[in-house]
């Protein structure tokens, strides 16, 4: 723990080495490394270290973690950079609670922004972390399936698979389009549809 405080190591690349070591070898659920790593994604000057420590705080989190969901939400809305911005997305993709609505709401503009790799990984985390049937989850990612970068599309059409209800018109419409035209992301859309029709299926039904 020492080896991540900047008072101890003047080294950022040291302080980033023990950040990733860290995700490694700590335990689970780890206290002590967990506290030490969220200081250091808050505070630390190197957008390199506070990386690692993102990652690793998503490696060593118990899941659900009110405190290190918080703190990932922070370094995901407010920092900058999105070298610390893209592990803190993936981090919450890996510990959040399922349909955790600080975190579905923090990811929604995100989904939007003007940065690529920021609208990719938010459509990735959303899609563990959303829950079936949230219309205002669905409808951000339906303006995706018009992205111009094609691997963005393709993120939205897997995303609408584990996110749209199958009584979501609007989202089955829109994947039935894509399968109509022949699009290239034919396959997916359709595997999507399958996906959504085949929810309600893991429903109890005495729930429906």
């Amino acid at each position: 723990l020492e080896g991540l405080d900047a008072d101890e190591s003047e080294s950022s690349t040291e302080r980033m080495v023990c950040a990733e070591a860290m995700g490694e070898v700590a335990k689970k659920g780890d206290t002590e490394a967990v506290a030490a790593l969220m200081f250091s994604l808050r505070d630390d000057a190197s957008v390199f270290v506070r990386d690692k420590c993102a990652s690793s705080l998503g490696k060593i989190s118990a899941i659900g973690d009110e405190a290190v969901t918080s703190a990932l939400v922070e370094a995901m809305c407010e920092h900058e950079n999105y070298e610390v911005q893209i592990p803190a997305i993936r981090a919450l993709g890996v510990m959040a609670r399922k349909g955790d609505p600080s975190v579905v709401c923090a990811l929604l503009p995100l989904v939007d922004d003007e940065e690529v790799g920021l609208r990719l990984e938010a459509l990735k985390t959303m899609a563990k972390v959303g829950a079936r049937g949230d219309m205002a989850v669905t409808q951000a990612v339906l303006q995706r399936l018009t992205d111009q970068t094609p691997v963005v599309r393709e993120e939205a059409i897997k995303a609408l698979g584990k996110l749209a209800g199958r009584d979501d018109v609007e989202a089955v419409r829109a994947l039935g389009r894509i399968i109509d035209c022949n699009r290239p992301e034919k396959a997916l859309a359709t595997d999507a549809l399958v996906a959504v029709a085949r929810s309600v299926e893991d429903t109890p039904f005495w729930e429906r």
